[in-house]
């Protein structure tokens, strides 16, 4: 739908990146990708044109958060478990996945 006609206003935020080899593409966009998360909100999603890019896309916006923000990984963001999250991350079988949930980034393809 344009965004004219949606009940909800939606904003979009289009950034490209004229790098054709994937890995250099990621590694130029991981810093801002993290500044265009940060001006727009804290909680957005991030979209990558393949499925062989998305792991390498979690890995690499993970550890660019965090050394960005020059701390600790964030917290997984769930409701409230007795034991923590634990018990969730260990019924994953996507090796990466539980690595980046984990510390906060979560993908899907």
């Amino acid at each position: 739908f344009h965004p004219s006609v949606r009940p909800i206003p939606l904003e979009l935020h289009v950034q490209g990146f004229n790098i054709t080899h994937n890995a250099s593409r990621i590694a130029a966009m991981s810093k801002p990708v993290y500044n265009a998360v940060t001006k727009f909100s804290p909680h957005k999603l991030v979209i990558v044109r393949s499925r062989k890019l998305h792991r390498l896309t979690g890995r690499k916006s993970r550890r660019c958060f965090n050394a960005l923000r020059g701390r600790t990984p964030t917290e997984l963001v769930l409701p409230r478990r007795e034991g923590g999250h634990k018990p969730l991350l260990d019924r994953m079988t996507d090796k990466t996945l539980k690595e980046t949930l984990s510390q906060g980034v979560a993908y899907i393809h």
